[in-house]
């Protein structure tokens, strides 16, 4: 989810910043149920607001140029590192 948002800021697809947030907040909703209740799925209105990232990052495989999703996995890599994503976009600038 990170890599299709990081895509959509460089210019690579629709889905805006508060789909990302609901999907991102129907995941952990989902490993949370699914931690108490050991069922790991999704109802089927949680889907469909996952499903719109889950498209756009497969439309954004076939559009980017390579050289963009590299970035955005170099970009990942330094969030995962603890660089935030205010860094990275001052460093941008």
């Amino acid at each position: 989810m990170i890599v299709t948002g990081l895509l959509i800021e460089a210019g690579y697809g629709d889905a805006t910043f508060e789909q990302m947030k609901e999907a991102e907040s129907i995941l952990f909703a989902a490993f949370d149920r699914g931690r108490h209740s050991d069922v790991w799925m999704l109802e089927e209105e949680e889907f469909w607001h996952f499903a719109t990232i889950v498209t756009t990052y497969d439309s954004q495989m076939r559009r980017a140029p390579l050289a963009a999703i590299i970035e955005a996995g170099h970009r990942l890599e330094r969030f995962r590192a603890g660089e935030s994503f205010d860094q990275m976009a001052y460093r941008r600038a």
